[in-house]
């Protein structure tokens, strides 16, 4: 064969593969300037084509799907797509009132300053950005932000009524996202004024939040679980950070709000090993720290509620081994020592040191602390038989006299410690209620011990240092208080009203009392309702004493006059409850008449 037909048969060949090439290039280049693919699965129904010998070039070039299987393993974290701002921030108006963008500028820069520490998991920072992904969270961010910092007096009643009419219409959608869960959360660390304990929705609405994160496979620790990101939640995805710090934040909020309104704790016993490991960042410290120990007090809660359900009450010692287990595994649960870390330490022990007055050594005939009968009735109790059963003083019960007054250190270290960091930092003014209920539950505590024959003696606290630990006491409560006449005003006021008037109310024989079906919680409840009897004890005594000097003085001749106004410029003999609003208490606080009501406005 002749030298030339070889060389123009190879250059023959090399032309056809350089075309082959220019083709396969311009295809490609083709399917590169179109940004979204037609590409579309073969239908089931479309008949199958066996004589096809060639693949299309569009199924070539689509990648395959990975197997799930191998999909399951660790996931980048995909970048964070934030829009850059153009512009000023948009004004907004609600109802009536127009907030200009800087104001809403202002209360965003507020609540990332002062709100959002305590509940690291907005991811929408920018007040445009919120506002387009989803509305009731922005709102719900000014919201808590005006708890403190609103510039016009009318802002924050128009935002309470309209949290209160918008949040549920939207949690009636079938699927929640991220946002969605955030803005319930929000309101349920920052419940509204208008609440009382047992009208409280923070319950029902962590609960319909942790469905809707678990519906997500944020308990994965996977913001785009492909197992459960599919359907109408294909598009609700985030980045693991973010899943894993909503879900943590879920269940603090839950575990903790069930607790303080002495529900039994829910069942939490999933695997959070990938969460943590998502928020290993030191920035995620304060709310890993408060996770754990409440994970802790969830466990605890849990033996406490099957304990009391079955006996009625709990022994000493076995709240003196999860004490001792707590101080033990302190140093793990807690990995650095911050200022919320440490409040969330002394309240997580005076919650255990509660239990101890639901021993079986506390439940004294003087004492509420029995188990509710089951044969409830509305008609008031009938006196039960008097029976001399004598009451066990301090010195008779040394172990419970010790714990007592380890329950009152507990709390009045808390107290100081508070008030020491909200001195510097408006502690107080911008905590979660959770931490308020927490400095509810010392103050009472303090109260009726300094009131009581169990507490401290005289001679380790002296009378000027009780008034004192008092009012630090229910002044730390008042400082929770967002707007007259709300659940910590209203507490506060209760025991500040009992202190004031305590001389005319004979000393307590007894520890605090206790609900125990509403577990540590119901300390608080009891306690309220003894402050309150012992006020109108103490008032039905002092007008009857006032009736019989109205009696007495008549016939008391020509020196009545005298008498009379002796007495006016040495003590009078007037009411000296005549400054206390009894209509408020009877009607603000929904108490009902008679010895044995209830705080029904309250509790």
């Amino acid at each position: 064969m002749p030298e030339s037909h070889k060389r123009v048969t190879k250059r023959s060949k090399l032309e056809q593969l350089e075309q082959e090439l220019r083709s396969i290039q311009q295809v490609v280049n083709n399917k590169k300037a179109n940004s979204e693919s037609t590409w579309s699965p073969p239908s089931p129904l479309a008949p199958f084509s066996a004589s096809s010998g060639q693949t299309p070039l569009s199924t070539i070039l689509k990648p395959a799907r990975t197997p799930l299987s191998v999909q399951l393993g660790p996931s980048p974290r995909p970048p964070e797509k934030r829009q850059k701002k153009t512009g000023p921030t948009e004004a907004r108006v609600l109802d009536s009132i127009i907030i200009s963008g800087q104001d809403v500028d202002y209360y965003f820069s507020k609540y990332l300053q002062h709100f959002h520490p305590f509940l690291p998991i907005l991811r929408k920072k920018e007040p445009d950005e919120c506002y387009d992904a989803q509305p009731v969270l922005f709102w719900a961010i000014l919201y808590v932000t005006c708890r403190r910092y609103a510039k016009d007096t009318q802002l924050f009643n128009a935002l309470v009524e309209h949290m209160t009419k918008n949040l549920w219409p939207m949690m009636s959608s079938a699927v929640l996202g991220v946002d969605e869960i955030h803005a319930i959360l929000l309101v349920c660390a920052w419940p509204y004024p208008t609440i009382r304990f047992v009208t409280d929705p923070s319950s029902m609405l962590v609960n319909i939040a942790m469905n809707a994160c678990m519906s997500l496979g944020l308990h994965t620790g996977r913001g785009s679980h492909p197992q459960f990101c599919v359907g109408s939640r294909h598009c609700y995805t985030s980045t693991d950070e973010e899943a894993s710090s909503t879900w943590i934040a879920c269940c603090l909020l839950a575990q903790r709000i069930s607790a303080s309104a002495g529900l039994p704790p829910p069942f939490m016993q999933h695997c959070d090993a990938r969460c943590k490991a998502a928020l290993d960042s030191n920035y995620w410290a304060d709310l890993l720290a408060t996770y754990e120990l409440q994970r802790f007090l969830n466990r605890f809660h849990m033996a406490m509620h099957a304990q009391t359900s079955n006996v009625g009450s709990v022994p000493e010692s076995a709240i003196a081994v999860w004490e001792t287990e707590l101080e033990t595994l302190k140093p793990l649960l807690v990995r650095f020592d911050t200022e919320v870390s440490r409040v969330f330490k002394l309240a997580a022990q005076l919650e255990i040191q509660l239990f101890y007055f639901m021993s079986p050594s506390s439940i004294t005939a003087n004492n509420n602390n029995f188990a509710i009968s089951t044969n409830y009735s509305t008609s008031p109790p009938q006196p039960a038989p008097q029976t001399s059963v004598p009451v066990p003083l301090p010195s008779s019960n040394p172990t419970l006299q010790l714990n007592a007054l380890k329950t009152f250190t507990t709390a009045r270290s808390l107290i100081h410690t508070v008030l020491d960091i909200d001195s510097r930092s408006k502690f107080i003014a911008h905590c979660p209620g959770v931490l308020c209920r927490a400095l509810t539950d010392a103050a009472n505590t303090i109260v009726y011990l300094l009131h009581s024959t169990w507490g401290p003696s005289q001679d380790s606290l002296s009378a000027e240092e009780a008034d004192l630990l008092a009012q630090q006491a229910y002044t730390s409560i008042m400082r929770c208080s967002v707007k007259e006449q709300d659940i910590w005003y209203r507490g506060s006021v209760i025991m500040e009203t009992f202190w004031s008037f305590r001389r005319y109310v004979p000393r307590f024989d007894t520890v605090p009392p206790s609900w125990v079906s509403r577990g540590g919680a119901g300390i608080t409840f009891a306690c309220l309702e003894k402050f309150k009897n012992g006020l109108l004890t103490a008032q039905k005594s002092t007008d009857g004493v006032n009736k019989c000097l109205e009696i007495i003085h008549p016939s008391s001749g020509a020196n009545t006059a005298s008498q009379d106004q002796q007495m006016t410029n040495n003590a009078p003999v007037s009411d000296p409850f005549q400054d206390v609003d009894w209509s408020m208490f009877m009607d603000d606080f929904g108490w009902t008449t008679g010895e044995d009501g209830v705080l029904i406005g309250l509790i």
